[in-house]
């Protein structure tokens, strides 16, 4: 890969028509690539799970990919100024359930441009249907990786992380200069 290869992909909803080889999708963590290849059709199918696939323009591969879906978590997970604002013992939530980046593509920004991409689907969705936040479960090692781009880590479990998507209007406020 070169350094154009931003550039040579695109995202896109997945739909039983998008042409797509999973089978040759390696992001060296066995349960994900067995996850992509067994059941992700079915449970996009069945709308469970609503995946988003970057695609490289040129083949059709597929560089990575994310799905989104409802969640309700527990109040006890978030920091006591936010639980203070939330009156009941759960607060709903949507989980980006699978986030992953093929090997060969891995070094290139693809997660963060994935998780940028999930976050702000979900600000999106936030906006016409209550959800307090995002949330996922990080696979170990990759707690930096959600920390620096602004989930917090819940005491209670250190797998969860919560991305507060007041947090993503006030960033959007600040880059437009109304905050």
């Amino acid at each position: 890969m070169d350094s154009t290869a931003n550039e040579k992909v695109k995202l896109v909803k997945y739909t039983p028509e998008l042409e797509v080889n999973f089978a040759d999708f390696d992001c060296g963590v066995d349960d994900i690539n067995h996850y992509l290849q067994t059941r992700l059709v079915r449970e996009a199918g069945n709308r469970l799970v609503i995946p988003y696939m970057l695609i490289a323009e040129e083949n059709n591969e597929l560089v990575g990919f994310f799905t989104l879906s409802s969640h309700s978590v527990e109040k006890v997970h978030l920091n006591s100024a936010t639980k203070r604002k939330v009156p009941y013992q759960s607060f709903s939530a949507i989980m980006i359930g699978k986030l992953a980046v093929d090997k060969k593509w891995q070094g290139y920004k693809f997660g963060q441009r994935l998780l940028s991409q999930a976050v702000h689907n979900g600000w999106l969705s936030s906006r016409d249907v209550g959800t307090l936040a995002m949330v996922l479960h990080s696979i170990e090692g990759k707690e930096g990786f959600y920390k620096e781009a602004g989930f917090m880590q819940s005491k209670c479990d250190p797998s969860l992380f919560i991305y507060p998507l007041r947090q993503y209007d006030n960033e959007l406020k600040k880059r437009i200069g109304k905050g």
